[in-house]
Parts: C-alpha cells; structure tokens; sequence
C-alpha cells in the first residue's frame, strides 16, 4: 500500500531557498500533507508531459480529473484509474 513520507530538508538547503524569499513548513504530519497534496491536485487541474528528442523538446499540455481523494494509492477495480486525462 503507497504511503506519504514527510522529507527531511537540510538547513542548507532552507538556506538556498531563503535567498529567493520561499519558505519551508517547519513541521507537518503525514495526514497534513495528504490534505495539502489533495487540495493543491483539485485546484491545478493541467499538467504538462514534457518529453526531448535530438535537443527538441515537446510538451504536451494535459486536463485531469481527481476521481479519489487518494490518487497514489492503486484502485481495486482495475478497469476504473484514478486519474481522468484529456489532451487540451
């Protein structure tokens, strides 16, 4: 069964993205994180599939529908996938 790990980010790392005005999240559970994976998946629904063939690069922009709110984790039923994808 898939489950969320919470990474560990060095302090030079927190110091590097100080540099650009971002900020890490001091401490988060894993039920935290799920929510916010959950939340950020149903609020950006297109994704970019990029791929690069002899130095050209091609990206293909695709619509997607959050059918589960625990998309990593394998379906039961194998004919229904977790995401819905669409080319835009």
């Amino acid at each position: 069964m898939a489950r969320i790990r919470v990474p560990r980010v060095k302090e030079r790392s927190k110091a590097r993205l100080k540099n650009f005005n971002l900020t890490l999240i001091d401490s988060i559970d894993e039920k935290e994180l799920e929510e916010e994976i959950v939340e950020y998946l149903n609020q950006h629904n297109v994704l970019h599939l990029a791929t690069c063939r002899n130095d050209k690069p091609r990206s293909t922009p695709l619509e997607h529908l959050l059918r589960c709110s625990r998309p990593w984790e394998p379906s039961t039923d194998a004919s229904s996938g977790n995401y819905l994808l669409t080319k835009r």
